[in-house]
C-alpha cells in the first residue's frame, strides 16, 4: 500500500511507498536544521515505543505536541512545513505558498534514495518535479 502526490493543475505525478514517503518527510525534517530533525524523529521512535500505561502514551504526546506549537511560535519551525510534516498520510492536501516554501527548504539538494516502488522508480527529483509544477501553475499538492 502506498499514495500517489499529484499537483492539482497540472496532474504531474508520483507514486511513493508508504515507508518511502515517511523517508521523504525525514529528509525535509533533516532540511530543516537539527532542531527539527531531532524533534521529527522523535515523532518516528514513538511509532516503535512501548509506553508503560495509555497514560505515559498521552503524555509523551502532549509534551511533543506543545514542543512543536512552540517551535512554530518561535519560528524554528515554519507552519508551512509543519503543514506537510505532520497532516495525515492518506488525504493530504497542501497550499500552493506551502509548495514553495518547501521548495526554498528543499533548495539544490538532491540524492538517489528510492521513495516509490520497483516498478515506479520514484526518485526525490520526482517530488522536486511535483512541487515545481504546482508553484509555477500557483496549484495545491495533494496525495491519497
Amino acid at each position: 500500500m502506498g499514495l500517489t502526490l499529484r499537483c492539482e493543475k497540472t496532474g504531474r505525478s508520483a507514486d511513493f511507498t508508504m515507508s518511502g514517503f515517511m523517508r521523504l518527510r525525514m529528509v525535509v525534517a533533516d532540511l530543516c536544521g537539527e532542531e527539527v530533525s531531532a524533534h521529527y524523529r522523535l515523532l518516528l521512535d514513538s511509532l516503535y515505543a512501548r509506553f508503560d500505561s495509555p497514560e505515559e502514551k498521552a503524555a509523551f504526546w502532549e509534551a511533543y505536541n506543545a514542543k512543536t506549537e512552540k517551535m512554530i511560535l518561535c519560528r524554528r519551525l515554519d507552519s508551512r512545513i509543519a503543514d506537510f510534516l505532520y497532516l495525515p498520510d492518506v488525504g493530504g492536501h497542501i497550499s500552493h505558498r506551502t509548495c514553495k516554501k518547501l521548495l526554498q527548504v528543499i533548495g539544490s539538494y538532491d540524492n538517489s534514495g528510492d521513495y516509490g516502488y520497483s516498478w515506479s522508480n520514484t526518485r526525490f527529483r520526482d517530488f522536486k518535479r511535483i512541487l515545481s509544477a504546482c508553484v509555477h501553475t500557483k496549484s495545491a499538492m495533494e496525495w491519497y
